[in-house]
């Protein structure tokens, strides 16, 4: 493990899926209690951005209440203005927020602008930002686009829909394009990088591995696959035991790496 002088930079990649949040709490919980309290660079898309602005304002304790007490958000009622998924329970929650936003780390976020018919990835880093700014481009990353008409699948009428126009000019959820985004932080070459990803088959592709030999990756991942529906199920009992399996992956990562 190389050092800057005695200080550690570390970075956190952290990938979309609405209530998956939860196991992704648990993880981030865990390396803190394993003494992981800050991050450098940190790296989110949909979800992912919001624990991103939990991490970047010092708030992981608050982060872990969000979701022990879900229910109290009503986010089991997923509510929609018929093109949206209503994503301000979440958003409101990141406005009441206190601690000071940590001016020397990096938080990167994605989101996707709606052109006509095009799709177009946004990546910004907002740490540099005013508090309001940087929680719109987190609405933004966290906005999932909605129909009704469940008679199709969700990409298939997602396609349809853009191809209509109906999204024109929107902000949507990042990971229609890219659920976990790697090379904002890798590109800065941190001493250690987590990468929390909620697909049971995710690795770390090869050429990054090799180009960042001396970097320490920290890899946690779930054990099997989430029902697909786990996106949009924020049922407190749910999110409580993926939160738990988190922790378990987590403590179990920082064993592996000694932490």
């Amino acid at each position: 493990m190389r050092y800057r002088g005695d200080v550690m930079k570390t970075g956190i990649c952290i990938e979309g899926g609405g209530a998956k949040g939860a196991y992704e709490a648990g993880i981030i919980k865990a390396l803190y209690d394993r003494g992981i309290k800050r991050y450098d660079y940190i790296a989110g898309t949909s979800i992912g951005s919001v624990t991103g602005y939990f991490l970047i304002t010092g708030n992981v304790e608050k982060l872990v209440d969000m979701w022990k007490n879900i229910d109290c958000l009503g986010v089991d009622k997923v509510e929609n203005d018929g093109i949206t998924v209503d994503n301000s329970p979440v958003i409101n929650i990141l406005n009441e927020l206190s601690g000071e936003i940590d001016k020397d780390s990096e938080l990167y976020v994605n989101y996707v602008k709606i052109d006509g018919c095009k799709m177009n990835e946004v990546v910004e880093e907002v740490s540099h930002m005013n508090k309001e700014d940087m929680i719109e481009r987190i609405k933004y990353s966290s906005l999932l686009p909605f129909n009704p008409d469940r008679s199709m699948k969700f990409r298939d009428r997602f396609a349809l829909d853009l191809q209509k126009g109906i999204y024109d000019g929107y902000c949507l959820d990042g990971g229609l394009i890219r659920g976990l985004m790697l090379d904002p932080v890798f590109d800065k070459n941190p001493d250690r990088i987590v990468i929390i990803s909620t697909k049971d088959d995710f690795e770390v592709p090869e050429e990054l591995r090799d180009k960042h030999k001396n970097t320490e990756i920290i890899v946690v991942k779930p054990e099997q696959k989430f029902d697909p529906k786990a996106t949009l199920y924020f049922e407190k009992n749910f999110c409580n035991r993926i939160f738990e399996e988190g922790y378990r992956l987590g403590m179990q990562a920082a064993d592996r790496h000694g932490i």
